[in-house]
């Protein structure tokens, strides 16, 4: 069985659940590898990442945590390592995740008005008329120096086909009322 095969499962949330016996296996399988390559005026620096899944088992619950090593080798020849181990049971708390969000800022937090961006824009409306029929031309106007323009030719054309609907209904209501005037 592949060692990705097992990881999906788990990352999807799929328990190894085993009336009897205890679950054993290998402790460590290997991830995938990446090395990347920065050439500057010192050098070349090469960073090899390393992925390692840990796995442990608790009776017939199987978890794993995921090891990242990275070796850094620096161009005077010097060398670095740094782990990281993430727990896959270890969800992030949603303000970990989004510290800046509304739900996450903290009680009595009150905005100076240095960090409120206070920046006035200039916008006027102005009426159109639809006479005779017409569709009216495009509304322009202008935002933050950007022209834009709305035409009003599909919304006329959509509404010029409804006039009829209109005309028919007020038919059939103009025809019941008449009739509804000759009973006795």
């Amino acid at each position: 069985m592949k060692p990705d095969y097992v990881k999906a499962l788990l990352d999807a949330g799929a328990k190894v659940d085993m009336q009897t016996g205890t679950a054993t296996g290998a402790a460590t399988v290997a991830g995938p590898s990446t090395t990347t390559t920065t050439n500057n005026s010192s050098g070349t620096t090469t960073n090899t990442q390393n992925t390692t899944y840990n796995i442990t088992y608790n009776g017939n619950q199987v978890s794993y945590s995921t090891s990242n090593v990275i070796n850094t080798t620096n161009p005077d020849g010097t060398t670095a390592t740094q782990t990281i181990t993430a727990d896959k049971d270890k969800t992030p708390d949603e303000c970990e995740k989004y510290p800046d969000s509304a739900g996450c800022s903290k009680l009595g937090d009150v905005p100076t008005p240095d960090k409120l961006k206070n920046t006035p824009y200039a916008v006027s409306v102005v009426a159109t008329a639809f006479a005779g029929g017409a569709c009216p031309a495009p509304l322009a106007f202008t935002v933050v120096g950007q022209s834009y323009s709305v035409s009003y030719a599909s919304l006329c054309e959509r509404l010029a086909l409804l006039k009829w609907l209109f005309v028919a209904i007020a038919g059939v209501i103009s025809a019941y009322i008449l009739a509804d005037s000759f009973k006795v």
